[in-house]
């Protein structure tokens, strides 16, 4: 269930199939309907807090009419608690009321899901050997502009002192040092090449 029982937060992780292009009608209506009931809720959970923290102030506000009531003779006006707790009130029966339509909606996402599990799994595994044949591609590229980044780097290091022997890393070539990165077996993460292609469009 996508509502904390004991902070009240909604959170909806449903996957976006959107951004995959994936064409799952039945659970993109279902999706969208949490994301709407969910705003609701949200919004209804952030209304309550404001009028818990103006019933306290009121609670004060209706002492002091009261005293000023009594020392002038007269009859005190209405209480502003009051006002309050009606819309509490209201407000706390919609948000029951969208935290049952919510707890369906998962209901029918769930047997959803169990209905087209098997059509669905399909399109994944469809899809899998073209994304991982990209992914591929692209860390093969990533690789051999790490090595290419690393040797010029030596170079320029090099540059500097001239008359020191020049040594490149693991080799003399960018097929050396990508191999043995290949070799090393864990390579860096995504934030660190990340991080060393910003440091090299800087220069």
């Amino acid at each position: 269930m996508p509502i904390d029982p004991r902070s009240g937060v909604f959170t909806d992780q449903a996957p976006n199939i959107e951004a995959l292009g994936l064409d799952w009608p039945q659970l993109k209506e279902l999706n969208a309907e949490a994301a709407k009931m969910g705003a609701e809720y949200r919004a209804a959970n952030a209304r309550l807090r404001e009028l818990a923290d103006n019933r306290r102030l009121a609670e004060r506000e209706d002492a002091d009419a009261r005293a000023k009531a009594m020392r002038s003779g007269e009859k005190p006006p209405r209480s502003a608690v009051e006002k309050l707790d009606a819309e509490l009130a209201e407000l706390q029966e919609r948000r029951e009321t969208l935290q049952n339509a919510l707890k369906l909606i998962e209901s029918d996402r769930q047997r959803c899901v169990a209905t087209h599990r098997g059509s669905w799994r399909a399109d994944i595994e469809t899809r899998l050997p073209d994304v991982g044949q990209r992914l591929q591609a692209a860390v093969d590229a990533a690789e051999s502009a790490r090595a290419e980044l690393s040797a010029l780097r030596g170079l320029h290091t090099w540059l500097e002192e001239p008359a020191k022997p020049y040594s490149a890393p693991d080799g003399n070539t960018v097929y050396a040092l990508r191999a043995r990165t290949r070799r090393q077996g864990a390579g860096p993460t995504l934030a660190e090449l990340r991080s060393e292609a910003q440091e090299a469009a800087s220069v």
